[in-house]
């Protein structure tokens, strides 16, 4: 069985969170629509990135989400201690996508989006957004980042329309087939997870 990641997103108008947060991210591992407790939590003081974010892991080791104006498209993921763990960055500005390097600076995955630099410009244009990026690890595609339904797949036919309309929808990450053992050979799930926050955050914020 394939292990996805399902980013759940819980914000302050509609959820108890604590004071000073905005928005919560609670990265669950699941599997066929099963939903398991989180393995990670992101915490934003702001809906945006640009207050950085708290992290805790499962065992409760804390992390900080950093971010300067004087590097703008660029985050850190850094441990309680001060000590690098992981960047993401945008790849440019012809370049849509977020890439994840390791503290030495080597490149660990990237976010991209699948469509033509034609169909992305005129997409633009039209103020229509992206909702799916793929994530290359060693050069490969090894996943996908989308937006998916709780629950599984939807029937078919009008009821699975009707079902679609009163859904909950979350990012969620999935493994391509047969490439689970490679994501997990070339990167880290925190560092990964904590690449494909920012991905999602750009996504919202480019659809908005």
């Amino acid at each position: 069985m394939t292990e996805s990641l399902r980013f759940v997103q819980k914000r302050a108008a509609v959820a108890d969170l604590p004071a000073g947060i905005a928005v919560r991210y609670e990265v669950c591992p699941e599997q066929d629509g099963d939903m398991q407790e989180p393995r990670f939590v992101f915490d934003l003081p702001k809906a945006h990135l640009g207050n950085g974010a708290h992290c805790r892991r499962a065992d409760g080791a804390a992390f900080e989400v950093t971010w300067s104006a004087r590097e703008p498209g660029t985050w850190r993921l850094k441990e309680s201690s001060g000590d690098l763990v992981a960047v993401a960055s945008r790849r440019g500005a012809l370049k849509s996508g977020i890439r994840l390097t390791g503290a030495r600076g080597d490149t660990l995955a990237e976010f991209v989006d699948p469509a033509g630099l034609s169909e992305q410009i005129l997409r633009s244009a039209l103020s229509s957004g992206n909702d799916t990026y793929v994530c290359l690890a060693g050069g490969k595609p090894v996943a996908r980042l989308a937006r998916l339904p709780r629950g599984g797949e939807r029937p078919s036919g009008m009821l699975g329309r009707l079902k679609g309309l009163l859904a909950t929808f979350d990012w969620v990450l999935v493994p391509q087939d047969g490439a689970t053992a490679c994501l997990r050979e070339e990167v880290e799930p925190l560092p990964l997870c904590f690449a494909a926050l920012v991905a999602i955050v750009d996504l919202e914020f480019a659809g908005a």
